[in-house]
């Protein structure tokens, strides 16, 4: 049984329901590219309607720094969420204030009502406590279904439970947040070998990842934009290989890295292509790139597949190239090992899900929340739904 209480443990009929959920989708001239996230909160949703709740939802949306930026609205997501629904969600003017309080005050049973963007106010993510008093008088009940967010102490995932509980309210975790702290709760409790993969090229956040989970993991396998930093940080020569994000350049993090941990995998094969993605072969980065290309793809060595066989837990964050572009060769082999393995294996973030299709990993819409959770054991928003501050 699980130490927090869960949507299914509560009496919500009548009940204004505030849902912290993950919305932040990419949208491009208005329409959402990607409904990943959307689909995942709608049972929660759906259940909540379906059991006579006053259900009023709210997330963030980009990063518009306190600022409201139209361009940032989540109206385009309560259309969407109206479509899949087949009921109509209406979109808040804000999501604080008198109108806002007015409207979910004359809420009737089954109503939806998502909130504007979180980050129109800089309270969400300073956790200021006049911004989590004003969100949390719109609620009887508090529900997390944001687990992407869950290791962030913002105003909607930690003040806002925190002041409910505080207040005797009822504070659970909705389904999908449920389902992802039991999907990585084996890697937590797993004992024997550990096996980590570490690709893509959300930089911050996988150079954190690379460095945590070596703690932990007797064996870390580095492909994509994390490995390009890496090998250049060992001296390699990788030509045009992207190693930065943005303006940050992570090579001496990478440097201090290296020496300090004695477990991280190198690629010893990658596969080569010109800047514009023209693949011209395979190659061993110590001997250097040519002049003008860039390392696409990250071949696993037969010793990192024989090491996923036979590790006790697998956890897999990021591809190993670029998978977009078509460099899918070692994901998929990554993804073929996964499937001959006898250990506990989970994939981290839904941009490996069509390499993960048929293998018999668990996958994981957590990218940073899901390396805190199996590396530190704790979440700023699971402890706040046990009424824990920290």
């Amino acid at each position: 049984m699980p130490d927090y209480k869960t949507i299914q443990d509560l009496g919500l009929k009548g009940k204004r329901v505030l849902v912290r959920l993950d919305l932040n989708v990419p949208i491009k001239d208005g329409k959402i590219a990607d409904y990943t996230r959307i689909d995942a909160c709608l049972k929660t949703i759906t259940y909540l309607v379906n059991n006579k709740a006053k259900t009023i939802l709210m997330s963030h949306l980009g990063r518009p720094d306190g600022e409201k930026d139209p361009e940032l609205s989540l109206k385009p997501v309560a259309d969407s969420l109206s479509d899949k629904l087949s009921v109509k969600v209406k979109i808040a003017p804000d999501c604080i204030g008198q109108e806002v309080e007015e409207m979910v005050n004359n809420m009737k049973e089954e109503n939806i009502i998502l909130l504007e963007n979180l980050r129109f106010h800089s309270g969400e993510e300073a956790n200021d406590p006049e911004f989590v008093n004003r969100l949390a008088r719109l609620a009887d009940v508090y529900i997390n279904d944001a687990f992407a967010t869950a290791h962030r102490a913002h105003a909607s995932t930690y003040g806002v439970p925190l002041k409910l509980f505080k207040e005797n309210k009822d504070i659970a975790a909705g389904f999908l947040m449920d389902e992802e702290l039991r999907t990585w709760k084996p890697i937590l409790g797993a004992k024997g070998t550990g096996v980590a993969i570490i690709g893509g090229a959300k930089l911050k956040e996988k150079m954190k990842a690379v460095k945590e989970l070596s703690k932990s993991f007797d064996r870390i396998i580095i492909g994509g934009v994390v490995a390009n930093v890496f090998m250049k940080a060992a001296g390699y020569d990788i030509s045009d290989s992207k190693y930065m994000e943005e303006d940050k350049d992570y090579t001496d993090d990478a440097k201090a890295i290296l020496k300090k941990c004695k477990n991280i995998i190198l690629p010893s094969e990658v596969v080569i292509a010109t800047t514009d993605f023209k693949e011209k072969g395979k190659a061993d980065p110590k001997q250097g790139l040519e002049k003008g290309t860039i390392a696409a793809d990250t071949i696993p060595s037969s010793e990192d597949t024989n090491a996923i066989k036979e590790a006790a837990k697998i956890v897999w964050f990021g591809p190993l190239g670029i998978y977009e572009k078509g460099f899918k060769e070692g994901s998929l082999m990554i993804a073929g090992v996964l499937a001959e393995t006898k250990g506990h294996a989970v994939i981290g973030g839904g941009d490996l899900a069509a390499a993960a299709k048929g293998v018999k990993a668990q996958v994981s819409t957590g990218g940073g929340a899901s390396i805190q959770y199996i590396t530190k054991g704790k979440l700023e928003a699971l402890e706040a739904l046990k009424g824990n501050r920290l």
